[in-house]
């Protein structure tokens, strides 16, 4: 039985806790960004551990609204097999992005073997947006749910980027063994850092502790 200590660490690990950071500038690059340390092997950590938490990841970023997550949650855990189906599906979706968008402005605009099933995830006509006040949520329009339904939005991000001017400014963070991937927006395209709040700041204090030992 995991200890009280390691089932609190899971739950701060969730993204029903700890919603999702969104620093990349794309949605697909975010759902890039669900493996923490992504240049570490040793570190490396799986965010989407089951379909719940690709549901809550899709909540924390407001893609879909509270009734569809619970809609979502509630089959998944009456089809729990369908829910493992969908799951692995995000995950191919994901390493096929990683294998598009790794390779930065040099890729290829059709998405490389990723286009297919894209392509595919585009076409469901399973969702409707709907806007609420200043938010757009996706929400199915079928009685049982798609389970599918978080992947969509992603599906037309990484379409979306492929095919923009904005592909030429991808970037990976500065520390390698990080890897959450961005676009560098800024005006003198030097961005370096997936955040100042965490990897620039841990680099600052990296450089400072150098400068001090060397002083000293």
């Amino acid at each position: 039985m995991a200890s009280a200590a390691s089932s609190m660490r899971d739950d701060q690990r969730s993204y029903a806790a700890r919603p999702p950071k969104s620093v990349g500038g794309s949605l697909a690059l975010d759902f890039i960004n669900t493996i923490t340390w992504r240049g570490d092997p040793a570190r490396q950590a799986e965010r989407l551990r089951d379909y719940g938490e690709l549901v809550h990841w899709a909540r924390g970023l407001n893609l879909i609204d509270a009734r569809s997550a619970a809609s979502l949650l509630t089959e998944a855990e009456a089809r729990p097999a369908m829910a493992e189906k969908a799951r692995a599906l995000a995950l191919r979706l994901r390493a096929e992005l990683e294998q598009t968008f790794d390779a930065g402005p040099k890729g290829t605009t059709d998405l490389a073997e990723a286009t297919g099933l894209i392509r595919d995830m585009a076409k469901i006509g399973m969702l409707a947006q709907k806007k609420r006040g200043a938010a757009h949520f996706w929400q199915p329009v079928a009685d049982p749910p798609d389970l599918r339904l978080p992947l969509l939005p992603v599906a037309i991000s990484a379409m979306a980027l492929a095919t923009s001017h904005r592909r030429q400014h991808l970037r990976s963070c500065a520390d390698p063994h990080c890897g959450w991937m961005f676009v560098d927006e800024t005006r003198n395209h030097s961005r370096q850092w997936c955040s100042m709040e965490g990897c620039g700041n841990r680099a600052k204090a990296r450089a400072h502790y150098a400068r001090r030992k060397a002083a000293g």
